[in-house]
């Protein structure tokens, strides 16, 4: 679990977290595929673990972030190569 600093209390720290909210269930409904997968979906997957990691509190949070580990390591295993190259082969 990440530990919160603690700057943001009260009623910001509320509305952040319903924005955040909001934002990370957006996301985790609708993973890039097709043409914009790749890179965008490890950053997508990337973002809604983190999040849910960081708001362990959030409804979803469980669920969210055992969803965004597997695409994670999916992902990996299908973007990089054998020798540890992007399969986009791009710098």
């Amino acid at each position: 679990m990440i530990e919160p600093a603690g700057v943001l209390l009260g009623s910001t720290a509320e509305r952040i977290l319903a924005v955040a909210y909001e934002h990370l269930r957006d996301i985790s409904r609708k993973y890039s595929r097709y043409s914009s997968a790749n890179n965008h979906t490890i950053g997508e997957a990337a973002g809604v673990y983190i999040g849910a990691a960081y708001w362990p509190q959030m409804v979803d949070a469980t669920r969210w972030r055992s969803e965004a580990k597997r695409i994670l390591i999916e992902e990996m295993d299908r973007q990089v190569l054998p020798d540890g190259v992007h399969a986009e082969l791009a710098v």
